[in-house]
């Protein structure tokens, strides 16, 4: 049925499960995706950092729907389709600060996976790094995923709320100079996904 495929000795997914995963909401013509990939390009062309979209998933895990880079980009842990603990990530704290009490509580309520020596794990640290985020709309990422990787993210919502749909993120190297206007050029192409997802 196509859903696992050989090749030599060595089995792999099939096309089959790519063709159902395309019917996926997310993934279907004028979707969050469709709308984002234009955005998500001008923002790599401006900046050269990896662009990430991501959609908050179970309420603890971020899931990465699109990423884009190019030659020269930063290399990071994440990948189309992959997950994420969401309070290790720029794009999971943007999400989960402007989302419903229940799924702040949920994040707060169990232990943050260490990834680095960075991570915060403390829930008085998360509970204020959330209080700031919701305050200036921006999330930062400072090496909690990944040594050496910093993200700034910012959150997609709903036209109209302050809901989140997704969140956006550009990834650079730590030693990168990042101009300052980048949290905006994010909160403009924010706005921009936001509005063509309700059209």
């Amino acid at each position: 049925r196509r859903f696992v495929q050989r090749r030599d000795n060595r089995y792999m997914l099939g096309r089959a499960l790519f063709e159902l995963g395309s019917l996926v909401p997310d993934c279907r013509p004028r979707s969050l995706r469709e709308a984002a990939v234009p955005v998500m390009a001008d923002l790599y062309a401006t900046t050269r950092a990896t662009v990430h979209l991501a959609v908050l998933e179970e309420a603890t895990e971020v899931l990465y729907v699109e990423k884009l880079h190019g030659p020269g980009s930063v290399s990071t842990p994440s990948r189309v389709g992959g997950r994420m603990p969401a309070m290790c990530t720029g794009v999971g704290k943007a999400m989960v600060a402007f989302s419903s009490p229940d799924v702040i509580t949920a994040n707060l309520a169990q232990p943050v996976r260490q990834l680095t020596p960075r991570t915060l794990v403390r829930p008085d640290l998360l509970r204020e790094n959330l209080r700031k985020i919701r305050e200036t709309g921006v999330a930062y990422d400072l090496e909690e995923c990944q040594l050496g990787l910093r993200c700034v993210a910012v959150p997609v919502l709903r036209a109209g709320t302050e809901e989140p749909i997704a969140a956006l993120s550009l990834t650079t190297r730590t030693n990168e100079v990042v101009r300052r206007q980048v949290a905006n050029e994010l909160r403009w192409a924010a706005n921009q996904i936001a509005t063509a997802c309700r059209s």
